[in-house]
């Protein structure tokens, strides 16, 4: 028999029958500003100075798992990245 297994509150830390208790925390942040796209990465410090002309883009997906933070990101235009950890 298939359960079907709905979150229907959030302040609840344990869905039902406890199965999602340990599920990622996925998050996507966007930025029109390079200064802005430096802050959006959780737990980094992080300076760019961009090299191209024109309008800035920048995109991160974030994934947060038991010990480990995964994310991509994109730029629209070639950056000089400094990051502290």
């Amino acid at each position: 028999m298939h359960e079907d297994v709905s979150r229907t509150d959030d302040s609840d830390a344990t869905w039902q029958h406890g199965i999602f208790e340990h599920a990622p925390g996925k998050c996507t942040r966007e930025a029109w500003d390079v200064n802005e796209q430096a802050h959006n990465l959780t737990d980094w410090s992080q300076h760019y100075d961009q090299y191209g002309q024109g309008a800035f883009y920048g995109r991160i997906d974030e994934l947060h798992l038991p010990g480990m933070q995964v994310f991509k990101e994109y730029t629209s235009q070639a950056l000089d990245q400094q990051c502290h950890v």
